[in-house]
């Protein structure tokens, strides 16, 4: 288990438009001094083809398996068209 964690909510604007947010999320940290731009960064930096999904009508979820006493890990990560 990582000895440094955030646990918040946050909202990510892309540059290129559309948004990500999240409430309650838990995200292991390497360190106790990282930036919030780093915790961004951290957030999305494995977030692919979002361009594919449709402007408006996709909600995104990002789930992680419960793995008890298990650090950081790869989140099954999808969107689902309404």
């Amino acid at each position: 288990m990582t000895d440094y964690r955030a646990h918040c909510d946050f909202d990510v604007r892309f540059a290129n438009g559309g948004e990500l947010s999240g409430t309650g999320f838990r995200l292991d940290l390497p360190s106790a001094e990282v930036s919030e731009a780093e915790i961004g960064r951290l957030l999305v930096e494995h977030l692919t083809n979002l361009g594919a999904l449709p402007p408006t009508g996709a909600r995104f979820n990002a789930a992680p398996p419960a793995i008890e006493g298990f650090g950081t890990f790869p989140v099954r990560a999808f969107a689902e068209l309404r």
